[in-house]
């Protein structure tokens, strides 16, 4: 919520009164959120941090262990690439 709120600050409120604000460009905006959001995180961390660490749940259920084609399957990756790349290369080189 910080962000958006922020960002339309910055977009339409500025832009009414400070001789700046037409030169600021979204990414320009957008990082000076990006930093905003990240000290308010900061700060509010360290003034109220949480009493205990939050602990997620683990499901013990599932089986995980590897199958035994996984080493051929990692293998097969890449060299599928080339002709991957090859066929986009030439799909976007030719002329239509």
């Amino acid at each position: 919520m910080l962000n958006a709120v922020l960002y339309g600050l910055l977009k339409w409120w500025l832009d009414a009164g400070l001789w700046f604000a037409d030169s600021i460009s979204f990414l320009d905006r957008m990082a000076i959120c990006l930093i905003v959001v990240c000290a308010y995180c900061a700060a509010m961390t360290a003034l109220k941090p949480l009493q205990e660490p939050v602990v997620l749940p683990e499901n013990k259920d599932i089986d995980l262990t590897p199958s035994p084609n996984e080493a051929v399957e990692k293998a097969n990756i890449p060299s599928s690439f080339p002709t991957t790349e090859c066929v986009f290369l030439m799909s976007t080189t030719l002329p239509r």
